[in-house]
């Protein structure tokens, strides 16, 4: 545990999850947006059939 620097909160989150918390998030709205995707076109897509 080597401090050379005081750290702060935003120090810590930047070094530490934000690439996993981008990654999560990113998955999060993805599968959101595909979900609503997944729920609206194959409506459509019945219907005009």
């Amino acid at each position: 545990m080597r401090q050379q620097r005081p750290v702060d909160a935003g120090d810590v989150v930047d070094v530490g999850p934000t690439p996993a918390m981008r990654a999560v998030i990113g998955l999060g709205v993805g599968l959101a947006i595909g979900a609503v995707l997944a729920l609206l076109m194959p409506r459509g897509g019945v219907r005009r059939r």
